[in-house]
């Protein structure tokens, strides 16, 4: 399991709180996702839940071209790119 500091572990539990268990949550996403993807006619898209960690860190690398001084995406780029290596390795 990765290894987050006490304010990443607070933002984590709100977070568990707020949309449930952090790997059944963005499976969840991969699948409707994938399920958007078909109906916009691409090919059996495959998104995994690796995908969604990689691409919500994406979105908030985005938002902060907008805001650098919004702190709040900082610490959830760090969580999605923690929690996608340890998908990776099979840890979650």
């Amino acid at each position: 399991m990765p290894v987050f500091t006490a304010k990443e572990k607070d933002i984590i539990a709100e977070r568990g709180k707020r949309y449930g268990p952090v790997r059944r949550n963005n499976s969840a996403i991969a699948l409707a996702w994938n399920g958007y993807l078909t109906n916009l006619g691409y090919d059996k898209p495959d998104l995994s839940d690796i995908d969604v960690y990689l691409l919500m860190s994406l979105a908030k690398h985005i938002r902060l071209a907008n805001d650098p001084f919004h702190t709040d995406s900082y610490d959830d780029i760090h969580i999605y790119l923690k929690f996608a290596e340890a998908a990776t390795k099979g840890e979650l």
